[in-house]
């Protein structure tokens, strides 16, 4: 047994319209807000210091914090949050990561696209734990559109995709929570609370 102490927590938010889904008013970015805003709240309630970057058609820094003053901090930045695209920052790679303290916790919460798969190994390597709370487009959309022979079709090969690139990234020692939107997001971790739990050494695993 570990006992934990205070951690720096960098939360991404991946605004990228390119990564999102929205299928008539329903936009799979709320839920990404949505899991951004209660991992904030869970990191900065246990005494953690907290930072957001916002990465879609430009950054958006809140500076890290404590407490309830960067509570809020965080949740007007969320509300302010929309996506959009921009050449520099199309791919994840474009990650000003020296705005991270070394060896903090980073949590980036992305629907991910198969392009990201090489980058986020590098920011293991430069010595970061990494946790990606991914809210799965494919079956949100899946829930969305009419149902017939093609859309299965598709949906099967978005399925066969995406599981690749989850399978990749752990493969590769990156936790990943693949969140079904289906299930508040609270409820989706049930026992796996342990992910609302910064890494702090490397011998100790949130995973179950």
């Amino acid at each position: 047994f570990e006992q934990e102490r205070v951690a720096d927590v960098g939360i991404i938010l991946d605004a990228r319209q390119r990564s999102n889904i929205q299928v008539g008013d329903e936009s799979l970015f709320e839920y990404t807000i949505q899991a951004a805003a209660t991992l904030a709240a869970s990191f900065l309630g246990d005494g953690n210091r907290v930072g957001l970057l916002r990465y879609g058609d430009f950054l958006d820094w809140t500076v890290p914090g404590y407490g309830r003053i960067q509570q809020e901090r965080i949740l007007q930045s969320l509300a302010r949050a929309q996506t959009g695209d921009s050449l520099v920052f199309d791919q994840l790679e474009k990650l000003p990561t020296r705005l991270f303290p070394a060896k903090s916790q980073i949590v980036l919460v992305s629907p991910m696209v198969m392009d990201d798969a090489p980058f986020l190994p590098r920011l293991l390597a430069r010595g970061y734990s990494l946790l990606v709370i991914s809210p799965d487009p494919v079956s949100f959309e899946a829930g969305l559109l009419e149902k017939s022979e093609l859309v299965a079709t598709a949906v099967r090969i978005a399925r066969i995709e995406r599981t690749l690139l989850i399978s990749k990234l752990r493969q590769a020692g990156i936790q990943v929570f693949d969140w079904d939107v289906r299930i508040p997001f609270d409820r989706a971790l049930g026992a796996n609370m342990a992910y609302m739990r910064p890494v702090i050494h490397s011998s100790m695993s949130i995973l179950t």
